[in-house]
């Protein structure tokens, strides 16, 4: 009787449902990897997963696009995923190493392990060498976005840690639309990476940036950053 209260209970108003005396214990949080599946409710099954965090990375993303592109959720994507119904897409990875070898590091999981570095050095598709470049458009290339993005680690606003990949390739001196010669270039020099808050508060003027001339730009300690 008390499990089948537990049921009903837990169908009708989930976080009020006491604990079944049949309940296995939950599970402590581990950083190993596993597949949990909960199927105890007769409506619903419960399902985590923990990854290491390049794994969570490229799961998100990959579920992501399938769900741009399918206009749905990622509850719907991973089901796409699974039956075999999702549109093609493409998700690019942007992994560094020193050309010397040694630990490769991305945006976000940040330095991998030996294991994880093999595993992405196996699948890679594309080799390049990175550098600085410009353009004379407004939005920078792919490889000028993936230098920006390794070379900052992070949104450059002090004190903010959200991963570049996550971020906008902002203009430090601002892009003119209207006569690009009479403002910032863009070029790996003068873009920085910016999560959108620190960017949306910067184009209303709240704060502004200046790279010091003549300097590698590679943290917050080089930006002179000024309230307005």
């Amino acid at each position: 009787m008390a499990s089948a209260l537990c049921r009903i209970i837990g169908d009708l108003q989930p976080l009020a449902r006491p604990d079944d005396p049949e309940d296995e214990p939950a599970p402590k949080p581990s950083e190993a990897p596993n597949f949990h599946v909960d199927e105890r409710s007769a409506t619903h099954s419960t399902m985590r997963v923990t990854l290491r965090a390049d794994e969570g990375r490229e799961v998100l993303a990959i579920l992501d696009a399938v769900g741009a592109v399918h206009g749905c959720g990622r509850r719907e994507a991973l089901l796409h995923a699974l039956r075999g119904t999702a549109k093609e897409v493409k998700v690019v990875f942007n992994v560094y190493r020193d050309v010397a070898g040694g630990p490769a590091w991305m945006s976000g999981p940040g330095w991998l392990d030996a294991v994880a570095t093999d595993e992405w050095v196996k699948r890679l598709t594309h080799l390049r060498l990175s550098s600085n470049g410009k353009t004379d458009g407004y939005v920078p290339t792919d490889a000028m976005g993936a230098f920006v993005e390794g070379r900052d680690g992070v949104c450059r606003f002090p004190g903010c840690d959200k991963p570049a990949h996550r971020d906008d390739k902002d203009h430090v001196q601002n892009y003119d639309h209207d006569d690009p010669d009479a403002g910032g270039p863009t070029d790996t020099g003068n873009l920085h990476c910016l999560c959108r808050r620190n960017h949306n508060l910067k184009t209303v003027k709240l704060w502004d940036v200046e790279a010091i001339p003549m300097e590698p730009r590679c943290g917050p300690a080089q930006m002179a950053n000024i309230a307005t």
